[in-house]
């Protein structure tokens, strides 16, 4: 009988040395590209360093693409007060600031099966790691509504002023973890 034990052995130490080596480029892309001191990214790692390698990937190159455009692309004057209809004053159950400086403000968002977010703006542009997606059924302040489904990923989104409310119609909770970029 042959032993297979070290060619697992040698596996694991491999995904374990990919996901070590993923979750220090997370760390450095939270330190160069957000501006986070060391030891606010270590301890947003700490939240986000479980999610699949292949979405940890994505965010780091998704956040590499957003902060090369910045430089390239002219920007419209952002708003720089922070919106009355911002998610953090009308949604505070489901929109925790874990951070906040002049640049960047990161959000964790937990909305639970069948919980209903109220109307709210996202005003700055984000990179949104969706940790735990789901399906939501959504309401335009025009009274317009759709069905979405957000899977796990990294998605980019603008920055708007559309007033909208949300009803979390799936079978499981949503989190997320939002990067909006403030300039």
């Amino acid at each position: 009988m042959i032993d297979a034990s070290p060619v697992f052995a040698h596996s694991s130490y491999s995904f374990d040395s990919k996901r070590s080596s993923i979750s220090a480029q997370v760390k450095k892309c939270l330190e160069d590209i957000y501006q986070l001191d060391p030891f606010i990214a270590e301890s947003l790692l700490q939240k986000i360093s479980q999610a699949p390698l292949s979405l940890l990937d994505d965010f780091i190159c998704l956040s590499q693409t957003v902060a090369l455009l910045s430089h390239k692309t002219p920007r419209e004057p952002r708003l720089s007060a922070l919106a009355e209809t911002d998610a953090t004053l009308l949604a505070p159950e489901s929109h925790r600031v874990l951070f906040e400086n002049d640049l960047i403000r990161i959000l964790e968002s937990n909305i639970q099966s069948g919980e209903f977010v109220p109307a709210h703006t996202h005003q700055w542009d984000s990179v949104m790691l969706i940790l735990q997606g789901s399906k939501f059924l959504i309401q335009s302040a025009s009274g317009i509504q759709s069905e979405g489904t957000w899977e796990p990923g990294v998605e980019k989104f603008p920055g708007s002023l559309d007033f909208d409310a949300y009803t979390n119609i799936g079978a499981r909770e949503f989190r997320a973890i939002s990067f909006e970029l403030k300039k």
